[in-house]
């Protein structure tokens, strides 16, 4: 083989293998947004005593954990309201490694998907870096 056929050899692999990795694409093997990664849900068979203001103390204690969330360094939160004896209490927590950003997006995440459970009475969402939950008695 001359030197002539061989970089033209060279060339033609060289080609070769860039034209295969431009045709490919990044693969990893979890998630690149892991906070929307559902893992499991559990919802209530029993509702609340009064819709209305199970809702309203459902929405006041899931503001005061996304608040609480929202603080930089905040991983863990508790929250707690009671209108006309309808009591809600809820817990949220975000893994250590998890940024505030993401910590607050996993919990709104976590929120969207426990409204599903429409009016029953408690309710626990988990994800890959996020729990929240919550219960509700009279």
């Amino acid at each position: 083989m001359s030197l002539k056929q061989l970089e033209k050899s060279w060339f033609t692999w060289l080609l070769v293998v860039v034209l295969l990795l431009s045709m490919t694409e990044p693969v990893a093997s979890q998630s690149r947004n892991r906070n929307s990664t559902l893992m499991r849900y559990y919802c209530s068979m029993y509702k609340g005593l009064s819709p209305t203001y199970f809702l309203s103390n459902l929405n006041t204690t899931l503001s005061s954990l996304h608040q609480q969330l929202s603080v930089n360094g905040v991983r863990y939160a508790v929250a707690h309201a009671l209108l006309n004896g309808e009591s809600v209490w809820g817990l949220a927590s975000c893994r250590g490694y998890v940024s505030t950003a993401n910590c607050v997006a996993c919990f709104n995440y976590a929120v969207a998907q426990l409204k599903v459970c429409g009016i029953g009475n408690g309710a626990q969402a988990y994800y890959n870096d996020c729990d929240v939950s919550f219960v509700s008695y009279g």
